[in-house]
Order: C-alpha cells, then sequence, then structure tokens
C-alpha cells in the first residue's frame, strides 16, 4: 500500500518517464546491469525519498542493515543468471521499517535477451492494504499484458495453461476455455508433438528457460509455425509460474523452406547440367565445384582451389584473362586445357558471369567449363584437311593451268617449226626467192615472240609477280587468238566467225591474261560440239560495247549447251569426262580480278554462250 501522497517528489523529476511518474504502486526499474534508473511515484512516497536517493544502488540504503547483505547477494546472482526471483525484507518507510515482499523479473526482447529488470514490492504488514495493492496490480498487470502487442502465456509449474492473453486466442481461434479444456498437447502438430513433449520434460525437471519452434493446429484446421520462449518464475528456489511469449514465425518458416527448396533444386540443376559447374568469392577463391567437376577433376574442394590444374601453356594467358574479367566486372571467357582425374587435359571452353546484390557490388561469380575436346581435335584436322585439300586445288589449277599454256605454247612452236621448214625451202630453190623466204622468216620472228612472252606470264605466275595492266583494244587480242588458234579450228572441223565492234574503246587489262581467257572459252567451245553431227557446227566471236559503260566479249558455239550456268565457274565443277574443273575457274578469277564479271547462258535453239564485260579505260586514248 502507497504512503502519504506528495506530489512535490514528482515534480522534481520532469525528465522521468510519464507512466511511472503517475503509477502509485511500488515499482522500480533496473538497466542490464543492475543499476535503478527510474522508481514510480508511489515507490518515492513510500520511502520518503527523491528519485537520485534511490537511483543506482541508492536503494540498498533503504533495506534494513539485518537484511542488506542478502538483498545485495540475491539481486547480484539473479543479475548474473538473468532469473527472476521473489524475496520479504525489511524497508525504512518514512515511517519506520516494514515487512515488504519484492518481486523481481527480466525484461527481454523478441530474441530472448534481457534488455532491463522490473521490480514490483507488496507492503506485508497491512493485509487489507496488501490485498487491495495486489488486486490493483494485478488489473494493471493484465491491462498491460493484453495491451502488448505479443503473444502471452501462464502456465503451473507442471506445465499445465493457466491464461493466455486474447491475442492468443485470436491466433488459435478459439476462447481460452477451449484453450485449457484442450491443452497444448491437441494444439502441437502430430509431427512436432514427441520434440515439444521431450523439451518441455526436460524443461520442467531443470527449471531452465524453454525456447522452441513447432506447428500449432487453429481452429480452421491450419497449422502455423511458432516460437515458443518459456521463462521460470522462481519463488524461494521453486518454479511456481510459466510465463510464455509465442511468436508468430510462419511466413518466415516458409520462405527458408521455400528458400532451402530453390537452393535444393538450383543444386539439383548443377549437378545434372553437362558441365563442370563452379562458384567464387568476388577475390575469385572458388568455394563450390559440383559433382561433375569434382569427379573429372578427381579433387576435393580444398585441392581443387590449392592445386593448379590448368595445362602449363595455358597457365598465364588464362589467369591474365581472369584477373582482367574481375578487374573490368565484366563476364568472362576463355579457352584453355584442364588436367583430368586420368592424368589426360582436355580442352575446355570456360566462363564466368558475376552476380550483384542491389546496390551494384559482386558477391559472387557463377561459371561453367563446357567440354569442347573433341570439337577442338576436330578443328586441328579440319585444318589439316583443309591446308591439303587447298594444296590439291593449288595443284589442279597449276595442272589445269599448264594445259592451257601448253595448247598456247603449242601453236605459236608449230607454226615456228612450220614456217622455219618453209623458210629453208624457199631458200634452197634456184634460184632462191629470197622476198617470201624473208616474209616467211618475220613470221617465224612473230610467233618465236608469242611463246617468250607465254613462258614469261608462266614464270611471273610462280613468283606471283602482279599483272601487267595497260590500255588495251580488246579487238587485237581477238584477232591474236583468231590466228592462234586458226590451224586447231580447222583441223576440228569447225566454221568460226569474227564480229568486231568498229568503235569498241580500250580497257585497262593484261594482254596475257586476256588470251588464256579467250583461249580457254574458244576451246570449251570446241571441245564441246566434237559430238554434234546433225547440225552446223559453227564458233563465233563477238565485241561490243554496251549501255552499261563496259566492253564485252562473247563466245558461242552449236553444242548440246549448259543444264546449269549457276556453278559452271565454281572450282572442280566439269561437264567434261577427263576435265578437272578449274579452267573456268582461272577464267574468272582473271576477270573479276580486272573488276569485271564473266557469265554463261544457254542459246534459245542450240548451244552456249560464254562472255565477259570489262571497264572502259576513259582516260586512254580512243581506237581509230
Amino acid at each position: 500500500m502507497s504512503g502519504p501522497d506528495k506530489d512535490d517528489s514528482a515534480a522534481h523529476e520532469p525528465s522521468r518517464p510519464l507512466v511511472l511518474s503517475h503509477v502509485r504502486d511500488l515499482v522500480w526499474f533496473a538497466n542490464t546491469d543492475g543499476q535503478v534508473e527510474d522508481v514510480s511515484r508511489g515507490m518515492l512516497n513510500y520511502l520518503g525519498k527523491s528519485l537520485p536517493e534511490l537511483t543506482g544502488n541508492g536503494w540498498a540504503l533503504c533495506v534494513h542493515t539485518d537484511d542488506r547483505d542478502d538483498a545485495l547477494s540475491l539481486w547480484s546472482h539473479n543479475l548474473a543468471a538473468g532469473t527472476a526471483y521473489s524475496a520479504v525484507t525489511r524497508m525504512l518507510r518514512h515511517d519506520g521499517y516494514r515487512w515488504l515482499r519484492t518481486t523481481v523479473r527480466p525484461l527481454r526482447n523478441s530474441e530472448g535477451h534481457v534488455t532491463g529488470w522490473v521490480a514490483v514490492a507488496l507492503d506485508l504488514e497491512d493485509p487489507c492494504a496488501a490485498e487491495e495493492s495486489f488486486v490493483t496490480s494485478e488489473r494493471q498487470l493484465l491491462e498491460l499484458v493484453e495491451t502488448l502487442p505479443a503473444m502471452l502465456t501462464v502456465s503451473a509449474p507442471d506445465g499445465e495453461l493457466e491464461y493466455a492473453n486474447q491475442r492468443v486466442q485470436d491466433f488459435l481461434g478459439m476462447p481460452f476455455a477451449e484453450l485449457k479444456r484442450l491443452g497444448w498437447v491437441e494444439l502441437i502438430h502430430a509431427d512436432d508433438l514427441q520434440m515439444v513433449a521431450d523439451v518441455q520434460k526436460r524443461s520442467i525437471e531443470s527449471g531452465a528457460p524453454l525456447e522452441i519452434c513447432c506447428r500449432l493446429r487453429r481452429l480452421d484446421g491450419d497449422a502455423r509455425w511458432v516460437e515458443m520462449r518459456v521463462q521460470p518464475l522462481f519463488l524461494e528456489q521453486r518454479v511456481v509460474r510459466w510465463y510464455g511469449l509465442l511468436i508468430d514465425v510462419d511466413s518466415r518458416k516458409k520462405a527458408e523452406e521455400a528458400l532451402r527448396q530453390s537452393e535444393r533444386e538450383q543444386r539439383l540443376i548443377t549437378e545434372t547440367i553437362p558441365a563442370l559447374v563452379w562458384r567464387s568469392t568476388p577475390e575469385g577463391m572458388p568455394d563450390y565445384i559440383n559433382q561433375r567437376l569434382m569427379k573429372y577433376v578427381g579433387k576435393t574442394l580444398a585441392e581443387f582451389v590449392r592445386e593448379q590444374l590448368i595445362h602449363p601453356d595455358d597457365v598465364d594467358k588464362t589467369l591474365n584473362s581472369w584477373d582482367r574479367a574481375r578487374a573490368e566486372e565484366r563476364p568472362w571467357e576463355d579457352t584453355h586445357r584442364l588436367l583430368g582425374a586420368d592424368g589426360q587435359y582436355r580442352w575446355f571452353t570456360s566462363r564466368g558471369h558475376p552476380l550483384r546484390d542491389e546496390t551494384g557490388r559482386i558477391v559472387r561469380w557463377y561459371g561453367f567449363n563446357f567440354d569442347i575436346d573433341s570439337s577442338k581435335k576436330l578443328e586441328e584436322v579440319l585444318k589439316v584437311t583443309q591446308a591439303r585439300l587447298s594444296r590439291a586445288s593449288e595443284i589442279a589449277a597449276i595442272a589445269e593451268l599448264a594445259a592451257s599454256i601448253a595448247h598456247e605454247i603449242n601453236q605459236p612452236l608449230a607454226s615456228v617449226v612450220a614456217n622455219g621448214g618453209a623458210c629453208l625451202g624457199l631458200l634452197s630453190a634456184e634460184p632462191p626467192d629470197l622476198e617470201r623466204a624473208r616474209r616467211t622468216a618475220e613470221r617465224v620472228i612473230r610467233d618465236g615472240h608469242a611463246a617468250s612472252e607465254v613462258i614469261k606470264r608462266i614464270r611471273a605466275l610462280f613468283r606471283q609477280a602482279p599483272s601487267t595492266k595497260v590500255p588495251l583494244d580488246l579487238n587485237e587480242v581477238v584477232r591474236e587468238v583468231h590466228e592462234l588458234m586458226m590451224g586447231e579450228v580447222l583441223t576440228s572441223d569447225i566454221h568460226m566467225s569474227v564480229e568486231l565492234a568498229s568503235d569498241l574503246p580500250r580497257t585497262l587489262a593484261d594482254r596475257v591474261q586476256l588470251q588464256q581467257v579467250l583461249v580457254n572459252l574458244i576451246r570449251n567451245a570446241l571441245e564441246s560440239m566434237e559430238s554434234v553431227v546433225d547440225r552446223s557446227r559453227a564458233l563465233s566471236i563477238r565485241t561490243r560495247c554496251d549501255a552499261l559503260g563496259s566492253v564485252t566479249l562473247e563466245v558461242c558455239d552449236a553444242g548440246p549447251g549448259l543444264d546449269t550456268a549457276q556453278s559452271i565457274f565454281e572450282p572442280f565443277f566439269t561437264t567434261k569426262a577427263r576435265g578437272m574443273g578449274m579452267g573456268l575457274a582461272i577464267c574468272r578469277s582473271i576477270i573479276e580480278a580486272h573488276d569485271g564479271k564473266i557469265w554463261a547462258r544457254r542459246n534459245d535453239t542450240h548451244g552456249a554462250t560464254f562472255g565477259f564485260a570489262l571497264p572502259i579505260h576513259v582516260s586512254g586514248p580512243q581506237p581509230a
């Protein structure tokens, strides 16, 4: 029961919390170190003291000297243990010493840590006043318990439920009477019941605080996860009450379970994908490798981190590119060889991607190594094959070119021999025909120069010397080739006609190369008409200037024609039984090197037409 009301003592402490400045019961609060920080108005009036006189350990001076040591010892013991206790001591009221029962309890946060202490004293020498004070304190405590945003319970020493605040009843969806009737056994999920019973039994036997997480069944049948923290209240070393705090952690538990499930699925993915998966810290240190990678290298994670498994020839390149990617915070990719458990190196493509937090900071690197050993080796085989094929193509091109050149050389050499013989005959006659012999000798010299030019072009070709392009009259090239090929045309019993444009502009070209192209086109035309017996075998050569500003030349035959003109200029494509398919490909290369174009088309009646177009040389002199 509180003593006389002294409003002036409360007025001396304007900074005290409003709740204690108006509380008339005997209440005080202490911090975690046991130092009294606040005292209720009723306690100040009861003891006749000011707040500064009672703060810290000042309250001990109000305890009777015979009880003071025991009171301080009991307070120190429970302060260290963090347990509640109750003690009876004499304290000096404003009118003398009186017996008081003081109950001290720790205050805890949601994590269960002690944040302070609260003590309530009851005057035992005035039963009526004590009873009235007890009823008032109980009412105020009940109001406090019902107002707190928490689910609170009180149980008997044997664990039987004695009280549950309204928040517990609302959470479980049933009134207290129903809760008490059912008891905790009926409320706890069947899968958690044995675990809870074992923990509760040990706690009751030892008097130790209880902290457990289990599922409680609500009236609607839904089971929710609840964290239960139960603290015993001791009286004379005996548990007289159990005070419980229930925290709904269902959302947290389900989120944790969802996270664990996600992690399990993620781990399942990393363990089943056909790649070597790894993870590293922001500093580049591996902290996880999947089973596939572990099996390939035959190492544990610790051994994988410690040992160098990259091929010695690839170490510097790979580590440098990895360091640069991390420094620049960009995705990483590299190809290197990795040592397997069988002692063999295999080629892998490694890729790493950074994982960032909400601030953009890299928190992990995730990556994988994909086995490309087979494709890498196949690539090497392909390179060798391509090199061999290229070499074979070069040989074939040279063979075709040699055959073409042989034809070109054969005609002037044959003319040289024939004209030389004729010259000797004219000089041996009686009398010698000197004029005709002179003209025949000039033809020998001309044919010798032609053969010499062919030889020069062969040498330039093998030296890879650039072609010699000069302003050239395409009609002159046609006349030269016509005279060169006339003997072969007559032998084939084919009629060859030439139609040359009189106003044909010059083009910039290599004379010998254009001669080679025209010889090849004429020879192909002659060969195409070898099997023609039911119609006239005719070959025509035409030059003209088209509307696009090009000079064109066309060779038209009366052979069987073309099935397709799309692939005929491709290397190795041939319609001849013994052909190598390089002649027209070389022709196309020569024409394209002159910035021209070449084509082939099927005639409306019989045969095919091959032609090419070359740009006009505008700066050169025009033909007369």
